[in-house]
């Protein structure tokens, strides 16, 4: 598992041209599975950070957006 703040991880073209999104993202942790045993690998899951209270919000999404990576990796 790996764990990335969700606006350093996210491709630049996601928040470009939307400050809203950039404060949002910034609110947000993403934990990516590489390889599950019995399932499919790459999985990308995106929790609220509360931090005040040391945890995260239990109530994930996938993520919707292009990593980095994947931008970086294609062109």
């Amino acid at each position: 598992m790996i764990l990335n703040e969700k606006a350093r991880a996210v491709a630049d073209v996601a928040i470009a041209f939307n400050p809203a999104k950039s404060d949002e993202f910034s609110r947000q942790v993403l934990i990516t599975v590489e390889k599950n045993r019995a399932g499919r690998g790459g999985v990308n899951i995106q929790f609220d950070k509360d931090f005040e209270f040391y945890r995260l919000n239990p109530q994930g999404s996938f993520l919707v957006e292009k990593l980095l990576s994947d931008v970086l990796s294609e062109g």
